[in-house]
């Protein structure tokens, strides 16, 4: 055969580690050993190896023993363990050696591997070479050997998968079936639940109504006998026909699943009926006992009969008061009886109902031909409850009128229930209020009126007496329901003896379904009320509507204080038709509207553009705490937004607090109108604090000396002197602590009482804040030291409060009026130049000019009734602002005058005409002479004009050491020295 020469290990790379080596490997740092771990290292020449080190195996055949030389903590056998981890080993291995001596222990191991692997190849090489040759025809042996079994194989699954497959689809097909017939045995069954529901609605009512006919019948015949003419009472026992439909439906019955209450129920009615055949022996007088349910089928026993005419030969010989008494305890028992029947039928009903809407929803056509027996049986029900319902609040029977209201609630008509109730109990009570109220009235008005009446002046009374006559009505309702509104809390029970145990109302919620002061009393006193003063309702009277506004909610909040304490009922009242309906005849928007003419009328009557008035007002009125009118007038109309007593109106809350809001912002913009406007042409220089306190008798604060015929104005602003912007700043914050301090607070307490805490808390927030918007975020001061320039923003561009505007346009007029005496500085150089005057030593007129107007704005006495504060802010921004014109007007001076000088100078120079000066003539020379320059002197008194204002304005408390404004115009007329105050 063909061979080939075997692989040699040169083929593969092949090192081993020195024992030198691993010494290293080992004494390297971090490459611990673990204790107690021999070392082939530390073993002698020719000492034996311990039982438990020495090798298992041999290594040149078996991997999983390590190469000789190999480190006594290397396992090679643990990589042939199936859960070998790499991450794992090298953890484990990490604490006893370094990753180096690893690293190095593996490669070694890896190279030993592949020796292993060569030398087995070459073991058998020839072997391995002549496997070729011994295979002959290979695709026969496959076929015969392997293919037929794969195909018998394959075979074999494709029979069991079909298998399996049919078999699935066959218990798919079942479970469909199966489905199906659960589905169709539900339906057949809620068709028969439908069927024998409706039936068994059917037959209870028409034993209800046999039992009415059998009591009528009982009654005629108790007459009779009463006075001598009947023979005495006999049972006849039941109906054949009655009693062979009766088996018909109890066959019927069957199949359903309550069969054990049905027969319960059924048993319960003929014991009651029983027991009201005693009762016809009991008692010869005619009532109530038509209420009682018909005779059962099966009649009561020989020994009942014998029994009743016992009882009724015994009462014979009873006295008419106690015979009285039975009846009537007769009565209410055979009343409750029945009512408790006719709850229960109803509950039959609501059944019915329930599955007529199952029916619809499944389209089941035999359900639905129910539908006209159904509603039939819910009509004779209904009719039955009403009759029910009436005698209930005739008797005022609360066991029964509750039954009655949870037979209601069962059919779904607690409307008709409502309605029985007005008609029956709540009309006639509030009728005769009215018609007593009326009577009072209408003797008092035929007597003032000489006994003239008609419709219209008996709306008049009505409307005039709406509160009273309201107030009434609702007593008297109250008074007629008082029942009825007892057994529909929900801790109502009929008490603890036999007869009423376990009853309640809490089951049927007839706190949160029946609304007897909603849909009861409150619509019947509407509607009677509404007919009787139609003007009551009307907003043309703004006073009358107030009064019958509160009357009117004074009255709801009467009948929400007899509501049961529930969340639900308070929700079902507020909800309901009638109270959209009676808040709805109270237009309190056209109220609004009036009122608020009527308010914003006398406002603007304040806020006249074109002067500013002073208040005028009692001791303790609004206007004794303001200085002009129209802060006065502001909080007046605040005042009356929320007045209580004559004007606001909680439905309104919305309207008054948005109008208060606009009130707050109207006067705002009033100001902020009036501190922009500017004085007219020809008005004076200075409009000083003298010119105000000459005013006129009328209150006209705004007195301006000038011509005989000044130009008309546009705002106050235009007129108002330094005292009246002073008074009116003060007002605005007097105006804002007292809305902040006194008028919300109060609108606050009101609102929580009525409308709750978010609603008050959300009033007073609006009052506030538009209140801020009129001062500063420090309401006793502006706190600013400029005023408005060429080179700041103009107030327009700029979010200023009221103040600040107010606290500018003073400084501005004092800087104006300070300016115009700036305007003598000129006069500074016609005093020097061109003359022989020594250097000046003190300062001119000219400041006292410029002072004069900051020390009379600063002393003056609307000034000093300013807070401290505020005065030192508005003094120290007026000397700011007098600084820098100062210091302007002076700069222009000085360089004026030095190039003057220059240009003198250099005209000489051209002609040659420059000579030293001499005589003591000061000539206008720039080089050195033996006098100072007219330049020099003029300088040097703007020097000693700047440093004497500057005293005069320390001596206002004006800081010049902090100012940067003084310090300015100091460097330009301090010509190098420090300032010394």
């Amino acid at each position: 055969g063909r061979t080939s020469p075997p692989v040699s290990s040169g083929d593969v790379r092949a090192m081993s580690s020195s024992a030198d080596d691993l010494r290293g490997s080992a004494s390297e740092p971090g490459a611990a050993v673990a204790p107690g771990t021999p070392s082939p290292l530390d073993r002698l020449p020719g000492e034996d190896v311990p039982g438990d080190t020495a090798i298992a195996g041999d290594a040149s055949t078996d991997p999983s023993v390590a190469p000789p030389g190999t480190p006594s903590w290397f396992d090679a056998s643990a990589f042939a363990n199936p859960s070998f981890d790499a991450a794992a080993y090298v953890d484990d291995m990490s604490a006893y050696v370094s990753m180096d001596a690893l690293r190095e222990e593996l490669e070694s191991y890896q190279r030993h591997l592949r020796r292993l692997l060569v030398d087995a190849v070459n073991e058998d090489y020839d072997v391995f070479l002549s496997l070729g040759e011994g295979l002959v025809d290979v695709r026969k042996v496959v076929e015969d050997d392997m293919e037929g079994p794969i195909a018998a194989f394959k075979r074999d699954v494709t029979d069991t998968r079909a298998e399996i497959v049919a078999l699935l689809n066959d218990l798919r097909e079942k479970l469909r079936r199966r489905a199906e017939c659960a589905e169709r045995r539900a339906t057949l069954e809620l068709m028969l639940d439908a069927n024998n529901v409706a039936s068994k609605v059917e037959r209870l009512l028409d034993q209800l109504d046999s039992g009415d006919d059998e009591n009528e019948a009982s009654d005629d015949e108790a007459k009779e006998k009463e006075n001598g003419g009947g023979a005495g009472w006999t049972w006849k026992g039941p109906d054949e026909k009655e009693a062979k439909e009766k088996d018909d439906d109890d066959a019927s019955d069957v199949d359903s699943d309550d069969d054990s209450a049905d027969a319960a129920f059924e048993s319960e009615i003929a014991a009651a009926a029983a027991a009201e055949v005693f009762s016809v022996a009991e008692t010869s007088v005619a009532g109530l006992d038509a209420l009682r349910p018909g005779v059962a089928a099966d009649g009561p026993s020989a020994a009942a009969l014998a029994l009743a005419d016992d009882v009724s030969l015994t009462d014979a010989s009873s006295t008419p008061a106690s015979a009285s008494a039975a009846s009537k305890t007769s009565r209410a028992s055979d009343l409750r009886e029945r009512c408790r029947l006719l709850e229960r039928v109803a509950g039959e009903a609501n059944r019915s109902r329930f599955f007529q809407k199952i029916g619809d929803e499944k389209n089941l056509a035999f359900v639905k031909g129910l539908r006209s027996r159904v509603e039939k049986s819910e009509e004779r029900l209904a009719d039955a409850v009403a009759k029910a319902t009436s005698l209930a609040c005739a008797a005022r029977d609360a066991v029964s009128v509750a039954r009655c209201f949870s037979a209601y609630v069962a059919l779904g008509r607690v409307s008709e229930a409502e309605r029985a109730i007005r008609e029956t109990r709540v009309a006639p009570a509030v009728a005769e209020a009215l018609r007593t109220s009326n009577t009072e009235t209408g003797s008092a008005t035929e007597t003032e009126s000489g006994g003239a009446s008609n419709g219209a002046s008996n709306d008049a009374t009505a409307a005039s007496h709406f509160g009273a006559l309201l107030k009434k009505c609702v007593a008297a309702a109250l008074r007629s329901v008082d029942v009825e509104l007892a057994v529909t809390c929900p801790d109502w029970g009929l008490g603890k003896d036999e007869e009423s145990s376990g009853v309640t109302t809490s089951a049927a919620n007839l706190d949160a379904r029946v609304c007897v002061l909603g849909a009861s009393v409150l619509a019947e006193i509407d509607d009677q009320i509404s007919s009787l003063a139609p003007s009551a309702y009307t907003p043309g009277a703004p006073e009358a509507f107030f009064q019958n506004h509160l009357a009117a909610c004074a009255a709801i909040d009467v009948l929400e204080k007899n509501l049961p304490p529930t969340k639900a009922a308070l929700a079902l009242f507020r909800d309901s038709e009638p109270v959209r309906v009676f808040f709805k005849r109270w237009n309190v928007a056209a109220y609004f509207a009036l009122r608020r003419r009527e308010i914003v009328a006398r406002l603007e009557a304040d806020l006249e553009e074109d002067r500013l008035t002073r208040a005028v007002g009692a001791p303790g009125s609004a206007g004794a705490a303001f200085a002009t009118a129209a802060a006065a007038g502001t909080y007046e109309a605040l005042e009356k937004c929320f007045d209580t007593e004559r004007v606001f109106l909680p439905r309104a809350t919305d309207k008054f607090v948005k109008l208060a809001a606009q009130i707050l912002a109207r006067f705002g913009g009033w100001v902020a109108a009036g501190a922009k406007a500017e004085r007219p042409s020809r008005s004076p220089p200075e409009a000083d604090l003298k010119s105000a306190k000459s005013g006129d008798e009328s209150g006209d604060v705004s007195s301006v000396s000038g011509s005989a015929e000044p130009p008309p104005v546009a705002s106050w602003g235009a007129t108002a002197s330094d005292e009246d912007l002073l008074q009116l700043r003060e007002d605005v914050v007097v105006l804002v602590a007292r809305v902040e301090n006194e008028l919300a607070p109060r609108v606050e307490n009101a609102l929580r009482r009525t409308l709750g805490d978010a609603a008050a808390a959300a009033a007073r927030e609006v009052l506030v804040c538009g209140a801020e918007t009129l001062v500063d975020s420090d309401s006793e001061a502006a706190d600013f030291v400029s005023v408005p320039s060429s080179e700041s923003s103009s107030p327009s561009e700029r979010i200023l409060s009221a103040t600040q505007l107010l606290d500018e346009r003073l400084v501005s007029d004092v800087v104006k009026r300070c300016a115009t005496a700036l305007g003598q500085l000129k006069g500074v150089t016609a005093t020097f130049r061109m003359t022989n005057k020594p250097m000046p030593t003190k300062p001119s007129h000219f400041f006292s000019g410029v002072v004069d107007p900051l020390r009379r704005f600063a002393e003056s006495d609307a000034t000093a009734r300013a807070s401290e504060k505020t005065r030192r802010a508005i003094v120290d921004a007026a000397v700011a602002g007098v600084c820098a014109a100062y210091a302007a007007a002076a700069a222009d001076l000085t360089v004026s005058v030095r190039k003057t000088e220059a240009s003198l100078n250099r005209l000489k120079d051209r002609k040659g005409t420059r000579e030293p000066s001499s005589g003591g003539v000061a000539k206008e020379s720039g080089e050195a002479s033996d006098g100072p320059t007219d330049a020099q002197k003029i300088c040097r008194q703007v020097r000693l004009d700047a440093e004497a204002f500057g005293r005069a304005v320390a001596k206002l408390g004006f800081d010049t050491g902090k100012s940067d404004a003084f310090g300015k115009l100091w460097e330009v007329c301090g010509e190098g020295e420090p300032f010394v105050a």
